[in-house]
């Protein structure tokens, strides 16, 4: 494989997952919307403008999938992998922008409630639901848990298929007691239910952003791994561990080994420990002797 190919994303499933998605809901969304307007329904508006913002959403996923095979340049020298990245926090401040409109909706409506036509509403909702209940097994399929680019998507129509149910639910509830307020705080207490959700995807995706550590891996571990494991390693400094993009990660690092050691060697096992193990992709390792380290002398001892 030559290094250029190494950092471009293969194409697969998940892109035309996202495809067949957003020309599911874009079939929808006219219908839901006219039908949130006739029957005055807050918790069907919701649904249809998440659907509206899901078919942006997973467009946007699309062209960081897209921009992702782009090969690297001089100037992008690892590849546009982070581009999904980008995307899937878009895709999280995006969320964060509609449940905010939710509640700034809800609080008018309890201030002021509004007559609801159950019987263009609970139709609707029941589709609805059907449709993201399709949109979910599809994108679900074809989810590899590491991209961070998907959780982003799904998470969307996650919030969608809660909004279809409480759609449902209120109508019932409406149906039965003339309770019009019931349509805005299910609205509410369902969008509430994936706030930790959107919140964990937004830290994750500014994490990867800023070349921060993936959690799963410690500097000690990587430190114990690599002396008791490599021949020769006497000592480990200068780690520094971050994800190129979702599950892509990247290692530099300074090994020192005795004199005797064979530096071939040592950097081979090395390589292979933090790929199997540590399951980093790309590592660049520079191997001391004894204990002179250049950076130190060069460039911190000033």
């Amino acid at each position: 494989m030559k290094h250029e190919q190494y950092h471009v994303r293969e194409k697969g499933n998940e892109e035309k997952a996202m495809l067949w998605s957003v020309a599911i809901i874009s079939i929808f969304i006219v219908l839901e919307l006219v039908a949130a307007i006739m029957s005055n329904s807050l918790a069907l508006f919701s649904d249809a403008l998440h659907l509206l913002t899901d078919a942006f959403a997973l467009s946007i996923a699309l062209m960081g999938f897209v921009v992702a095979r782009k090969k690297p340049t001089d100037t992008y020298s690892y590849g546009y992998g982070r581009s999904s990245v980008i995307a899937a926090f878009v895709n999280a401040l995006m969320w964060f922008g509609i449940f905010a409109y939710i509640i700034y909706e809800a609080v008018h409506r309890l201030l002021n409630p509004y007559t609801i036509d159950i019987y263009i509403m609970m139709p609707v909702a029941v589709v609805g639901l059907i449709v993201n209940l399709i949109i979910f097994k599809v994108l679900h399929s074809n989810h590899n848990h590491d991209n961070i680019n998907m959780r982003g998507a799904i998470l969307h129509v996650i919030m969608d298929i809660l909004g279809s149910i409480g759609a449902i639910i209120g109508g019932i509830v409406i149906y039965f007691t003339d309770w019009y307020t019931i349509d805005a705080i299910i609205s509410v207490l369902l969008a509430s239910l994936i706030l930790r959700s959107g919140w964990l995807l937004l830290l994750d995706a500014y994490r990867i952003l800023m070349m921060g550590k993936p959690d799963s891996i410690t500097h000690n571990d990587i430190q114990t791994a690599i002396l008791t494991t490599v021949s020769g390693a006497a000592n480990v400094h200068h780690i520094h561990v971050w994800e190129l993009s979702s599950g892509q990660i990247a290692l530099t690092c300074h090994i020192s080994i005795l004199d005797d050691t064979d530096c071939n060697t040592a950097l081979y096992e090395c390589k292979k420990l933090l790929g199997d193990r540590f399951n980093v992709v790309h590592s660049t390792i520079q191997v001391e002797h004894g204990n002179k380290c250049p950076d130190e002398e060069l460039f911190y001892d000033i």
